[in-house]
């Protein structure tokens, strides 16, 4: 497999507390003092009887922006999910909306991932678009954008709001559609000039469209698979693999990157490293493979994908006990039990894509307690919460 660092122009060459924190505390304050009892509809109440209660400015600064749904969106990014504000959010929403996207209520989380907020869904295929909070985020305009596949799968779309959006108003540019150009670039722009139209035809005629994006907007998995099938088509099978090295570096954490090595490597019978690249996939969280499981096990030549995982988990674990042992050396103990907690929580969602559970609403209640056990309240509350329709 190739290695090393692989820059965008190696891919394309080749062709304080707020009002909002106090009412968590007290919400999980009521949670911890039942004994967990509580239902978390009784959580969220108490959490908004502290909002409703803040001074007419705290209000309208926890819904910043205008209209109704964007303005739940909003607020549930900085209650719920307790990350700060996303700048571009009313022209995400927009601009979903002008794809013919329907927009959702951020609660209505039923079925979901417990770790995305559902922005907008298909009517025809019935995908949600969503922001990924992982355990580590804190800042809403550097939320991941994902979409839904299948029951437990996650497709990772773009790094952030800012560069979908600025992808979006290029290739809208690029339409020949001038009444939905116009539209998608005023929405694109709507918080502030991301792309002016005309841009790319006036600095870089001579770009694809796919190089233009990778090059002058981000990195896309996608448009790097893209373009390492376009390689692999003229028979440049080196660039292919660069290309498809690219989208899986930047897709750190994810299975899907190796999983479409393994695909590549495939193509080109290079069985061995096929089977690698599938292994390193079943090493990520299932999730990060689509609804591909199935596929990537056998391209690994593991058929009991549970016992595999068993043992990367003991592995794991062991590595753990090393590190923890070694706390009074100086090595960081805190930072070692955050990470055998975050690792029993992506058990738990593994077995939900191993099909051990229905779906993600039976694991709710567990991640919140190993959460909550781990001391990431902020994280035990964000995963519980959703409506009650």
């Amino acid at each position: 497999m190739l290695v090393g660092a692989v820059t965008v122009e190696d891919a394309v060459s080749h062709q304080d507390q707020s009002p909002s924190c106090l009412a968590l505390g007290m919400a999980m304050t009521l949670w911890m003092f039942t004994g967990g009892t509580c239902h978390v509809g009784e959580m969220y109440r108490a959490k908004d009887q502290v909002l409703e209660s803040s001074d007419a400015d705290t209000a309208e600064d926890v819904l910043w922006e205008s209209g109704g749904a964007t303005g739940n969106l909003a607020a549930f990014l900085e209650s719920s999910a307790n990350v700060t504000r996303c700048a571009h959010l009313s022209a995400f929403v927009q601009t979903l909306e002008l794809h013919g996207m329907r927009r959702v209520d951020p609660m209505d989380r039923r079925h979901l991932h417990p770790l995305v907020i559902p922005v907008a869904v298909s009517p025809t295929s019935g995908s949600h678009t969503c922001m990924l909070r992982m355990p580590s985020a804190s800042k809403g305009d550097m939320l991941p954008i994902v979409e839904t596949t299948g029951q437990t799968g996650l497709r990772l779309v773009a790094p952030n709001t800012r560069s979908y959006l600025m992808r979006l108003a290029v290739e809208a540019d690029e339409s020949a559609d001038e009444g939905k150009k116009s539209a998608v670039i005023e929405a694109a722009n709507s918080a502030g000039e991301l792309y002016k139209r005309g841009e790319k035809k006036e600095k870089s005629p001579s770009l694809s469209l796919t190089k233009y994006i990778l090059s002058k907007v981000g990195a896309f998995p996608d448009l790097y698979e893209e373009l390492a099938l376009h390689h692999l088509e003229r028979g440049d099978q080196t660039a292919a693999l660069v290309a498809a090295e690219r989208s899986a570096k930047i897709q750190h954490g994810w299975g899907s990157g190796y999983r479409f090595q393994a695909l590549l490597y495939t193509k080109l019978g290079r069985e061995k490293e096929a089977k690698d690249a599938a292994k390193l996939a079943l090493m990520m969280p299932l999730w990060t493979l689509g609804e591909q499981v199935e596929e990537v096990s056998r391209q690994a030549g593991e058929a009991d994908v549970k016992a595999f995982k068993q043992k990367i988990a003991e592995m794991s674990k062991s590595t753990r006990t090393i590190e923890m042992s070694q706390a009074c050396h100086g090595h960081p103990l805190e930072k070692a039990k955050e990470e055998a907690m975050l690792e029993r929580a992506d058990d738990i969602m593994n077995e939900v894509c191993l099909g051990t559970y229905k779906g993600w609403d039976d694991v709710r209640s567990q991640l919140a307690e190993i959460y909550m056990g781990g001391g990431r309240m902020d994280l035990a509350s964000f995963v519980q919460a959703h409506s009650e329709r």
